[in-house]
């Protein structure tokens, strides 16, 4: 049987994105740490974790979804 989706791996590379992400911006704060990257810091990378987990957990829900449509519909043609 053909499966028609995957969502693994596509949840697999924002989770690697993200932990890239998260290595990248260590870096940058060792060279920017003033008012403005806190701002930043606090109004666009905080609610990025939440958020993407959030997201994460939906296309995983799907995912189990999809996974038991096709075992009680299979593989049909109609």
């Amino acid at each position: 049987m053909v499966r028609r989706w995957d969502l693994h791996s596509g949840t697999a590379k924002l989770d690697l994105a993200y932990k890239t992400f998260l290595e990248q911006k260590g870096e940058i704060e060792e060279l920017w740490n003033d008012d403005a990257y806190r701002a930043f810091q606090a109004n666009r990378v905080e609610p990025l974790e939440p958020r993407l987990r959030a997201a994460m957990a939906a296309i995983r829900r799907l995912s189990e979804y999809l996974d038991r449509m096709e075992a009680v519909f299979g593989d049909r043609n109609d």
